[in-house]
């Protein structure tokens, strides 16, 4: 074997290495195990309801937090555990994760506008 040639077998063989050990350590993307749609709005209201107890004690707002979440599951037809199990995927893709919040941000927002333009609508009733 020449000289020219065993340099590029060894270029080769590197070569195929690198994309060997680059290919590797990229995740494959696992399809979501709920609907992107109901995931947003379900993550949109486990947040209210957090926003909700934060003025509660911590046992009483334990308590509370969990009747709303078992509301929320029950209200989306999602298990707490499938939720779960979603919410490890996605913290595995941050790119996903992120583009999930940028919804859940936009629904949130959405939400306070029309609970603000259903206040103004009744003038005269205590919001409270």
């Amino acid at each position: 074997m020449t000289e020219r040639n065993l340099l590029f077998s060894r270029i080769l063989k590197f070569c195929l290495l690198f994309l060997l050990a680059a290919t590797s350590c990229q995740e494959e993307e696992v399809a979501p195990l709920i609907e992107e749609t109901k995931m947003v709005r379900l993550l949109a209201d486990l947040h209210v309801s957090e926003s909700a107890t934060q003025h509660f004690g911590v046992t009483l707002r334990d308590s509370f937090r969990q009747v709303y979440y078992e509301q929320i599951f029950e209200i989306h037809e999602v298990d707490q555990a499938l939720f779960e199990k979603e919410l490890k995927i996605l913290k595995k893709n941050p790119k996903r994760l992120s583009a999930y919040y940028d919804q859940v941000i936009k629904v949130l927002e959405k939400d306070k506008e029309n609970k603000e333009k259903k206040e103004k609508e009744r003038p005269g009733k205590n919001p409270y």
